[in-house]
């Protein structure tokens, strides 16, 4: 029910639950997930943390409760449950991509970076963390590294349209913009709005306007 968003029913049920077993653990924990798809946060979260209190190592729990307070901007509440769900399975590459962008926003864009970095370690395959690193590098003006993110990860995955839009914006902001039109022109989807858009912000860069004007 709760998938379906019968929210009001799924709460009837956690409840009836909870009256016979106070501390069933799931039925706290959902309760609580569906009192926050409904932005009743406060105590959706008391009931999130009680559930974690009986079940503090349920990667589901920390999961769910970590994007609870992330979505309530209560960043520095969710860090202590990373590292618990990091110290639970080192080589979960989400759940460091996640940490990167909680430290990142409270201001640790080397933290942030080392995060990506070892989600991508973990999962090269990992496109929100090649995104997130990719996009922090070239804010950083470190072009080349970013430029090496990018081309990393089209090589598993070469087809992907995002990130040969990213790679190609990069490229025009180094000043590479033929480069970034031959990546465009020889991509598999070469005739999609957005690799049109990109080649012709290239093609507007190097004064070839009637090409532009075609591509735009």
């Amino acid at each position: 029910m709760q998938q379906q968003g019968r929210l009001a029913e799924a709460e009837k049920l956690y409840n009836r639950i909870l009256a016979q077993f106070p501390q069933h653990a799931p039925a706290l924990h959902f309760l609580g997930l569906a009192l926050h798809q409904r932005d009743q946060h406060e105590q959706a979260n008391r009931l999130m943390r009680q559930a974690l209190a009986i079940a503090p190592d349920n990667p589901v729990f920390l999961t769910n409760t970590i994007h609870a307070l992330m979505g309530q901007g209560l960043i520095q509440q969710a860090l202590p449950l990373f590292q618990t769900l990091i110290d639970l399975d080192p080589a979960n590459a989400p759940a460091w991509h996640e940490l990167g962008a909680a430290l990142n926003q409270l201001g640790g864009k080397e933290d942030a970076i080392d995060c990506w970095r070892r989600a991508l370690a973990i999962d090269p395959n990992y496109k929100p963390a090649v995104l997130a690193l990719g996009d922090e590098l070239r804010e950083m003006t470190f072009r080349d590294e970013a430029a090496t993110v990018y081309r990393q990860a089209l090589r598993h995955a070469p087809h992907d349209p995002e990130l040969i839009c990213s790679l190609a914006e990069l490229l025009i902001e180094s000043g590479h913009a033929d480069q970034a039109v031959t990546l465009l022109d020889n991509s598999p989807g070469s005739n999609t709005p957005d690799i049109n858009y990109y080649r012709g912000i290239a093609q507007l860069t190097l004064g070839t306007f009637k090409e532009s004007n075609t591509s735009f």
